[in-house]
C-alpha cells in the first residue's frame, strides 16, 4: 500500500474520539472529533484504531527517497519478489523523487507509475530546507513536480505527497506544501517515551497514526532530527503521515530515523514485537522465541563463506538435483573439524526450507586424515517433489496469453555438456536457442544434451518427430540466421580413430547438407554470416608434438551449388586468432590475430569471393590515448528490393548529377537568402539614417544660430592629412666580408 492510498484508507475508517488530555500529545493540542470528521477530510490525532486489533489490517508503507535509477529499482524489487497483497494486487511503493540522478531515467519513472507505484516529491536537487525559506528553496519544492509532469509524463493530480530532504521540516515547508495543494506530508519523526520528558507517543507499542493538521501539530518536532513546530500552525486538509522512529530505549537519542546501525534485528523486535503492541495498534510481527543467533555465523568467523561485500565476489552455492529424492550440493567451503558441526547445522537449516530431510539424510563427508569437510554434501528428502525444488527448471511461456508451453527440468548435468559445461560443473548460457521462423517457416527451440540435440517446434513446443537428433559426442551447435530456411551446424568431437566432424543439417527434413571431417582437433568455433550466406569454422589443430596448436578456417559457401568449402591459413600458422567478424552485409570478414598485447591484422588476401579487410590501409588515422575498443554503428537493411538497388548502382552517375544539381540549387537558394538579408539590413540602415537627417539639420541650424560668426569661420578651415618622417637614431655596423 502506498502513502496516498493509506491516507485515503485512514480518512474512510478512522472515526475516534480524541480530545485534549486523553492522548500523550503536546499539552497545547486540542481537536474536536465532532467538528473534525474523516468524511470531510479531517482527522484528529490518535494512536487508537476504531477496529479491534484482530480485525485491523496489518500493513507496511514501503517508501524510497532520492533518485530513481535502474540499480536501485532492481534491488528494491528483489526485496518484494513475487509477493502480493492479500487482495492479489502487486506491492506498490511510494518513491519520494528528486530530479538530480533521476533525469536520465524518465522512462523508468513512468513505468513505475504505470505499475501502480506512487511518485511523490522530495525537492529538485535534494537540498536542505532550513527556515526561513528563500525563493530558490521554494522553487526546489515546486519545480520537481512540474519537471516530473512535463518531462516524465506523471499527471499532476497523481503527485500528492512530499517528504523534506534530511527530514528537516518547519512551518515554512508546510506552508508551501499547503499552497501546492498536496494531500500529505511524511517528514515529522514520531518517537516514544514513557517518562514525560518528550510527551508525544506513550510507548514503543502505541504510535501516533496519520492525522490532518486542521487543529495543529501534536508532536515534538525537534527531538530526533532538525524540525520546528509552532502552536499557531493550521493547515486544513493537509495530512501528516508520521515517520515512526526505531528506538532501542525510551530516549530519542537512542533512535534511528534513517540508516539504523548496530543489531538491526533486535531494533525491529523492540519496536514491532506482536506480544507488546498496544491493543489499539495494528498487530505486530510474531517474533516469538525465534532467535536469530540460531542461523548466524560465529562472530569474526565467516567459515570461508564469502559475503556480498567481499572484493572478489564468488558464486553462490550451486545446487544440482540428482535422481529421485536426492540432492547433490557442490562448491561448499572445506572447513576444519572445529567448524564442521556449525556448517552442517547451517546446511540443515538452509536445505530444510525446501522440504523435510529424512533422518540422517544429510551426508556431509569429511577427509579421514585431516577431518576437513570435502566441499560437497548429499541431501535426501522424503520425496522427489521436495528435492525437485532445488532442481534446474526452465519454463517456456506464451507471453500474450500467459500460457506455459513447456517445462525443462532435470539434473543440470544433462544440459551442461560439451562447450556448455563450465569448469566448475555449472552450465553456460544461452543453453536454449531459437532458430527458423523466417518467410513463414516454422520456429524452433533447441538445446544440446549428451550425444544429441533436441529440437522443439513452436507454438506447441512438441519435440520434432518425437525424437532427438542423434549426434555422437556433440560439443557445440549454432542456428543459421538465414530467414529462408531452418538449418543448424554442429561440431562432433573425435572418438578413437573416428575424425571430428562439422555437419550442416536442414530441418525439419533432418537432411545433411554438407559435412567436413577434421583430425587432431583441439577446438572448434562456429561463426555464421549475418544473413546465413557463409559459415566460418575456426579450427585449432594440435601439432605433432601436442604441445601447441595451429589455426585455419574452413569457409562454407551456403548459396553455391553443393556448398563448396575453402580453407584459409594465416601466413604465420602459430599466431593466435583473437577476433573474427563478418561484414554486416556482404561477403567480407576481418581477422585480428597475434600474441598478447601486440595483435596484428593480415594483409589483404582473396579467397575466391572472400576478402580479408583487417589490414587495408585506412583512409584516415586518429590517435587516441588508452584506446581499447571500437564498435561500428549497425547499418540498417535497405528498404529497396535488390533489383532496384542494382539499378541505382548501375545509374549512379545519373543520380549523382541529379543530387548535385539539387545541392547547387539549395546553395543558390541559401546565397539568395543571405543576399536578401543583407539588402534588408542595408535598407533598414538607410531608412534609419534618413530619419535622422532632419534632426541633424536642426542641430546644425541651432549651432549656427548660437555661434554666429564663429560657426561661419569654422567653414573656412580645411583639414588635411600629412605624413612626417623623423629620424630618431642612426647606427653604423661593420658587415663581415
Amino acid at each position: 500500500m502506498n502513502l496516498a492510498a493509506a491516507v485515503g484508507l485512514l480518512a474512510c475508517t478512522l472515526v475516534v474520539a480524541a480530545s485534549a488530555g486523553t492522548l500523550p500529545l503536546v499539552p497545547t493540542y486540542t481537536c474536536d472529533p465532532a467538528a473534525c470528521k474523516p468524511s470531510e477530510n479531517c482527522q484528529c490525532a490518535t494512536y487508537v484504531s476504531p477496529l479491534p486489533q484482530e480485525e485491523m489490517p496489518q500493513f507496511v508503507l514501503y517508501t524510497h527517497d532520492d533518485a530513481i535509477m535502474p540499480e536501485i529499482t532492481d534491488a528494491i524489487k528483489e526485496t518484494v519478489g513475487d509477493r502480493t497483497n492479500p487482495n492479489g494486487c502487486t506491492i506498490p511503493l511510494t518513491w519520494f523523487t528528486i530530479k538530480y540522478g533521476t533525469e536520465p531515467n524518465c522512462n523508468l519513472v513512468k513505468q513505475l507509475w504505470r505499475e501502480g507505484h506512487e511518485i511523490a516529491l522530495h525537492t529538485r536537487d535534494h537540498v536542505r530546507l532550513d527556515a526561513p525559506l528563500t525563493n530558490e528553496q521554494k522553487d526546489q519544492m515546486k519545480s520537481v513536480k512540474s519537471w516530473l509532469n512535463e518531462t516524465c509524463g506523471i499527471p499532476l493530480e497523481h503527485m500528492v505527497g512530499m517528504r523534506d530532504p534530511f527530514l528537516v521540516n518547519n512551518p515554512d515547508t508546510r506552508e508551501v506544501q499547503h499552497e501546492m495543494g498536496l494531500l500529505y506530508d511524511s517528514t515529522i519523526n514520531e518517537h516514544w517515551t514513557n517518562d514525560g520528558l518528550w510527551p508525544t507517543s506513550a510507548n514503543g507499542s502505541a504510535r501516533l497514526l496519520p492525522y490532518t493538521m486542521d487543529s495543529g501539530i501534536p508532536q515534538i518536532c525537534n527531538a530526533v532530527m532538525d524540525g520546528v513546530c509552532e502552536q499557531s500552525e493550521r493547515y486544513p486538509g493537509l495530512w501528516e503521515v508520521p515517520v515512526w522512529v526505531l528506538q532501542t530505549s525510551k530516549y530519542p537519542m537512542d533512535a534511528y530515523a534513517m540508516d539504523p546501525g548496530g543489531d538491526v534485528y533486535a531494533l525491529l523486535k523492540v519496536n514491532f514485537d506482536a506480544e507488546k503492541m498496544y491493543e489499539g495498534q495494528p498487530r505486530g510481527f510474531p517474533f516469538g522465541d525465534f532467535d536469530l543467533a540460531d542461523v548466524m555465523l560465529p562472530e569474526d568467523d565467516d567459515m570461508d563463506i564469502p559475503s556480498g561485500s567481499d572484493e572478489e565476489q564468488e558464486e553462490d552455492l550451486q545446487t544440482e538435483s540428482g535422481f529421485s529424492n536426492v540432492l547433490v550440493v557442490d562448491n561448499l567451503p572445506a572447513v576444519p573439524a572445529e567448524k564442521y558441526d556449525k556448517l552442517t547445522a547451517i546446511l540443515t537449516k538452509i536445505f530444510g526450507g525446501s522440504g523435510r530431510i529424512r533422518e540422517g539424510g544429510l551426508f556431509h563427508p569429511q577427509d579421514e586424515a585431516t577431518k576437513r569437510s570435502k566441499g560437497y554434501a548429499f541431501v535426501e528428502y522424503e520425496n522427489a517433489e521436495q528435492a525437485r525444488a532445488a532442481q534446474f527448471v526452465a519454463h517456456i511461456w506464451e507471453v500474450r496469453t500467459g500460457r506455459r508451453l513447456r517445462t525443462f527440468d532435470g539434473p543440470q548435468e544433462e544440459y551442461a555438456v560439451g562447450a556448455l559445461a563450465r569448469p566448475d560443473g555449472g552450465m553456460k548460457w544461452p543453453a536454449f536457442r531459437w532458430g527458423g521462423g523466417g518467410g513463414g517457416a516454422p520456429t524452433y527451440l533447441a538445446h544440446m544434451k549428451r550425444n544429441a540435440i533436441s529440437v522443439y517446434e513452436a507454438p506447441e513446443m512438441g519435440m520434432l518427430d518425437k525424437r532427438s537428433v542423434k549426434m555422437e559426442d556433440v560439443q557445440d551447435w549454432e542456428w543459421s540466421p538465414s530467414t529462408s530456411e531452418a538449418a543448424l551446424c554442429a561440431y562432433q568431437a573425435e572418438q578413437g580413430n573416428l575424425p571430428a566432424r562439422v555437419v550442416i543439417m536442414r530441418l525439419p527434413e533432418r537432411e545433411e547438407l554438407r559435412q567436413k571431417n577434421l583430425f587432431s582437433v583441439a577446438g572448434i568455433k562456429l561463426t555464421w554470416h549475418p544473413q546465413g550466406d557463409y559459415l566460418a569454422v575456426q579450427v585449432d589443430k594440435w601439432t605433432k608434438t601436442k604441445k601447441s596448436t595451429n589455426t585455419n578456417f574452413e569457409l562454407f559457401s551456403m548459396r553455391e551449388k553443393d556448398i563448396p568449402i575453402d580453407m584459409l591459413e594465416l601466413p604465420n600458422k602459430g599466431e593466435k586468432i583473437l577476433q573474427f567478424a563478418w561484414e554486416p552485409r556482404g561477403s567480407r570478414f576481418a581477422l585480428l590475430h597475434g600474441d598478447g598485447g601486440r595483435p596484428s591484422a593480415p594483409l589483404p588476401l582473396r579467397q575466391q569471393s572472400l576478402l580479408i579487410l583487417a589490414a587495408c590501409p585506412p583512409p584516415f588515422k586518429t590517435p587516441h590515448d588508452r584506446f581499447f575498443q571500437l564498435i561500428w554503428r549497425p547499418r540498417p537493411p535497405s528498404q529497396l528490393p535488390e533489383e532496384r538497388q542494382r539499378e541505382i548502382v548501375k545509374n549512379l552517375r545519373k543520380y549523382s548529377k541529379r543530387y548535385e544539381e539539387e545541392d547547387e540549387a539549395l546553395l543558390a537558394q541559401a546565397d539568395t537568402e543571405f543576399v536578401g538579408e543583407r539588402e534588408r539590413q542595408l535598407t533598414e540602415w538607410r531608412s534609419w539614417l534618413a530619419s535622422k537627417q532632419a534632426y541633424a539639420q536642426e542641430r546644425e541650424q541651432f549651432a549656427r544660430a548660437q555661434l554666429g560668426e564663429r560657426a561661419a569661420a569654422h567653414d573656412r578651415f580645411t583639414v588635411k592629412a600629412v605624413e612626417v618622417s623623423v629620424v630618431l637614431d642612426v647606427k653604423e655596423e661593420k658587415m663581415a666580408a
